[in-house]
């Protein structure tokens, strides 16, 4: 799921979710709204002159089509802009598979991944590739923990850990 990093009281960043009706508490002149594109994209619309920059660069029109880790500023007249990055990463989560058209082989043991079988979607937003994570003693299947049985997704880079969090925040900047 989508969501904005933004400040709390103590200056520190933390991830709100955006829901897919694009309803979010901030930045309040400006709104985050899903496309109609596929692939789930996602868009800051505000009025022309709200002063809204993405990456430094004022959104001249009042819309852009949002890309993960972009910056969004917006000036409220205080000395510094209020800032937020939009990110697409998830955090690792263990679901239900929720099935497919075409069978779903998982890349690391290459079975099939049933519909309901216990499962995680890689969060890497270039990956996405789905791994079985069945514990041991699952009623229905044998234990096929695929998805922590290395260190890193078996397609990309990312860490499999099941409380790893997110991989980037604001603060790396």
């Amino acid at each position: 799921m989508a969501h904005l990093w933004k400040t709390d009281a103590d200056g520190n960043w933390q991830p709100v979710p955006l829901e897919i009706t694009g309803e979010t508490a901030e930045p309040q002149q400006a709104r985050i709204l899903p496309t109609a594109i596929p692939g789930s994209d996602w868009a800051a619309l505000a009025a022309p002159d709200d002063s809204l920059h993405i990456n430094g660069q004022e959104s001249a029109l009042g819309l852009r089509v949002l890309n993960d880790r972009d910056e969004l500023a917006l000036a409220d007249g205080s000395d510094e802009p209020r800032r937020w990055y939009f990110s697409t990463e998830e955090v690792v989560c263990v679901v239900p598979f929720p099935g497919s058209e075409h069978v779903t082989r998982c890349p690391r043991c290459k079975k099939g991944i049933d519909a309901g079988m216990p499962a995680v979607r890689c969060p890497n937003p270039q990956c996405g590739a789905w791994h079985h994570q069945i514990p041991a003693g699952h009623a229905e299947h044998r234990e096929r923990e695929c998805w922590t049985y290395a260190t890193k997704c078996s397609l990309c880079s990312q860490p499999t850990a099941l409380d790893a969090g997110f991989r980037w925040t604001p603060e790396e900047l």
